[in-house]
């Protein structure tokens, strides 16, 4: 049995003052339909180190939070995404960013992020690889470009970038969200089942 490291959201509850670091319960079904078992990643430095990541065969920036210079309030969050991101270039341990987790990659790799119109609770048709496919959209920033490192796999009518992966190291990003469809979609399962268990 494999194991994936997932990233989780932070919930800010100032009246209780507590902060929380929170995941859908989806992504586990998720993972198991993919033969895949999850590891929950906490957002404190600390985490990221051998000791704690040594079991992993992967690592999942999942979605949730805006980024911080986008007026989103997870900073801390970013700081163990980036040093995970780091970790796995050192590694060569298969990374995958879905939603804004595609955004922190882009980020890295110094890609703009802007906002974008008609990209959230909404579907898309895509071609990806040369399938057509169609997906969930919940994000309102993304990017119309990549970087010289990044390779597009796929483009939204509008230009909005929906994929993308690194030409040299096991890193893949998407926008949509494999986890929140009702029935898991075979094309996501194979997708994800071949980007950490091949």
């Amino acid at each position: 049995m494999k194991y994936v490291g997932l990233t989780m959201r932070i919930e800010d509850l100032s009246k209780n003052d507590e902060r929380r670091d929170c995941i859908d319960q989806r992504w586990y079904n998720f993972l198991n339909a993919c033969n895949l078992r999850p590891i929950l990643i906490p957002n404190l430095e600390y985490f990221v180190s051998e000791k704690y990541l040594n079991k992993l065969s992967g690592i999942i920036l999942t979605g949730g939070n805006s980024l911080s210079h986008l007026g989103g309030n997870a900073p801390e969050r970013e700081v163990v995404e980036k040093k995970l991101i780091k970790y796995a270039i050192g590694k060569k341990l298969p990374l995958m960013g879905v939603c804004r987790g595609m955004q922190v990659l882009q980020n890295y790799y110094k890609v703009p992020i802007e906002k974008v119109d008609g990209h959230v609770g909404t579907r898309h048709n895509l071609l990806f690889k040369n399938e057509k496919i169609n997906v969930n959209s919940f994000h309102k920033y993304g990017t119309k470009g990549t970087t010289d490192c990044l390779e597009i796999l796929a483009n939204c009518s509008d230009g909005v970038v929906e994929a993308v992966k690194h030409k040299e190291l096991p890193f893949i990003g998407i926008m949509w969200h494999p986890e929140r469809e009702n029935l898991f979609s075979n094309f996501d399962i194979q997708l994800i089942g071949e980007h950490f268990l091949s």
